[in-house]
């Protein structure tokens, strides 16, 4: 496919569009590791314009965690199969008998086709704890680089 030539998936990402997720995945709080699992929806308000909101449920382990976390991506579409995204995020964690925790984040990536009705896609992932107090001689870290790696079944 050609510079400028659009996607076959690019009405994937087209105004009015809805998009409904399920991920999952590992992760640790504390000294406790969890299987999270992500449920999420998103709308397209304009074409490669997303607002979302995702969820997850830690699971495993103890406290329970509950995350909720409304979000913006903008997917850019004209470049032909290979489609650049950046976003950002705010996450609220409701944790059982801790205070909650708050962070923002921001996402940069990019998705291609895969097949027909298949999108892949990679990037990283920046969160920051906000409240966090960094403490280097324990390890405490307020900020993380995560890899983001995503494939979408279009029906």
């Amino acid at each position: 496919m050609g510079l400028g030539a659009v996607p076959a998936q690019a009405g994937y990402f087209e105004e009015g569009t809805t998009r409904a997720s399920l991920g999952f995945g590992t992760g640790s709080f504390g000294v406790e590791r969890y299987f999270i699992l992500g449920p999420g929806v998103g709308f397209f308000v304009m074409d490669g314009l997303e607002l979302e909101l995702g969820a997850e449920i830690w699971l495993g382990a103890d406290p329970a965690l509950f995350v909720l976390s409304p979000g913006v991506r903008y997917t850019v579409t004209q470049l032909g199969e290979f489609m650049p995204y950046v976003g950002g995020f705010y996450k609220h964690a409701f944790i059982k008998g801790v205070d909650d925790k708050n962070i923002l984040g921001a996402r940069l990536g990019i998705s291609w086709d895969l097949a027909a009705n298949l999108i892949a896609s990679g990037g990283a992932v920046f969160e920051y704890d906000l409240g966090c107090e960094s403490i280097p001689e324990l390890n405490v870290k307020c900020s993380r680089w995560l890899p983001e790696v995503g494939l979408a079944l279009l029906f």
